[in-house]
């Protein structure tokens, strides 16, 4: 969205990825070009720098050119990032995950990259990259809750962990708190079921609206 704005392809968008789209569309347009090194920076703490490519965009005239540019530069940029992370941790697979990835050009250039540097790169194949994976993930989570209550499996359902980010994970953890009222309660820990069925309330309003089980809004399965 930020390298759209800089090119004058959309300052406001009407929808989600609406800026995303029309920027890689100019860039298929365009055609490959070549990737400018001096535009990013990896510091020490690690942290990818890409101020360089967005000072470069706003100073480009050509939409085209410079949607393709921002493509040919994160994907390099990406890249190196990411096989520098890798032999710093040891690892030999990375999973590219988001609906950054449902861009053809940034998914297929980076897969190339980072098998060329020796890494095993999972993608998501039956399902989107995007939230619309998430959402199903969380569908099979989901059934695992309604599993272990349909068999009165209490212990273990109360043992289940919660999703370290609650925000993204939302339907998730709504889920388990309903299990958490259910298996409280049919322990006869009333007081206690009462007070997890204000988180899980609490819970199931935190359940983005766009969040969807195949063709049902979360927020309305639970």
């Amino acid at each position: 969205d930020a390298a759209a704005g800089l090119l004058g392809v959309r300052e406001v968008t009407a929808f989600e990825g609406q800026a995303a789209m029309q920027l890689e569309a100019l860039a298929a347009e365009m055609g490959p070009v070549e990737a400018n090194p001096a535009l990013w920076r990896i510091h020490a703490n690690g942290t990818l720098d890409l101020l360089r490519l967005a000072e470069r965009l706003a100073g480009t005239g050509d939409a085209r050119y410079g949607a393709a540019l921002f493509h040919a530069t994160l994907v390099e940029a990406l890249a190196e990032w990411v096989l520098l992370t890798a032999a710093r941790e040891g690892l030999a697979t990375v999973a590219l995950g988001g609906g950054c990835f449902v861009n053809a050009i940034l998914s297929a250039g980076l897969r190339r990259a980072l098998a060329c540097g020796g890494l095993t790169v999972l993608e998501a194949r039956q399902a989107p990259a995007n939230d619309g994976g998430i959402a199903l993930g969380q569908a099979f989570v989901a059934m695992r809750t309604h599993v272990l209550v349909r068999f009165g499996r209490w212990a273990e359902i109360l043992a289940e962990p919660f999703p370290a980010d609650a925000e993204l994970y939302s339907y998730t953890t709504a889920i388990l708190r309903y299990g958490r009222v259910v298996a409280l309660a049919n322990l006869g820990r009333i007081a206690e079921a009462e007070a997890e069925r204000a988180r899980f309330y609490d819970a199931w309003a935190a359940v983005q609206p766009d969040r969807m089980m195949f063709n049902n809004p979360c927020s309305e399965v639970l």
